[in-house]
């Protein structure tokens, strides 16, 4: 019966993995974003 259980977790989870990959890559760009835009506003353009 777990086994059971066991094989249905596996098997919903196979397809939520490339969506967690692209939610770390989305969210590490999102902050590479706000620290160049925090960085742009210190130094003033030349």
């Amino acid at each position: 019966m777990s086994d059971k259980i066991g094989w249905t977790i596996y098997l919903f989870s196979l397809p939520a993995i490339p969506g967690l990959c692209m939610l770390i890559i989305w969210f590490c760009e999102a902050l590479d974003r706000r620290d160049a835009k925090r960085k742009a506003a210190e130094s003033p353009p030349a």
